[in-house]
């Protein structure tokens, strides 16, 4: 009887433990969809398309997490417009798609080292590899998906 009781308790518990650790999740600054989660396909997407000069429904359609809580276009825009020091990952000033976006994209996909910063550092940058840019920028908690 006891050890039931002890048994009912432990599945209890694991329960609310791993309800409690799925729905608690830490992003950085680089979920630009605020669900919680850095995403490639979703954030880096919607980082990728707006330094392409993407707006309006084609920066969002089909790159927005199931359960986002930034959905308007014009606030994922704004939120990156208003960050250009988290989002200029190679330090040169100004965000660009084929750099910026790509060294992004790369990191929440997981790549690091030369296959995260091989011909997408852009001219004039201040961080020109992988060491600069992930101690620069890289490294806020994140919960990353791939």
């Amino acid at each position: 009887m006891v050890m039931q009781l002890k048994l009912q308790i432990f599945q209890i518990l694991t329960v609310l433990l791993v309800s409690f650790s799925s729905s608690f999740s830490v992003s950085s600054e680089y979920d630009v969809d605020g669900n919680g989660v850095d995403d490639a396909l979703t954030d880096g997407i919607l980082v990728l398309r707006h330094e392409f000069g993407l707006a309006g429904t084609t920066l969002t359609a089909g790159a927005l997490a199931g359960d986002a809580t930034v959905t308007s276009p014009e606030a994922i825009g704004s939120y990156i417009d208003q960050r250009v020091s988290t989002f200029d990952l190679d330090g040169n000033g100004s965000l660009d798609a084929l750099t910026d976006g790509l060294l992004l994209l790369r990191y929440l996909f997981g790549l690091s080292g030369d296959a995260m910063t091989n011909g997408v550092i852009g001219i004039g940058a201040t961080r020109d590899n992988y060491a600069a840019v992930s101690y620069t920028h890289l490294t806020l908690p994140t919960n990353r998906e791939v």
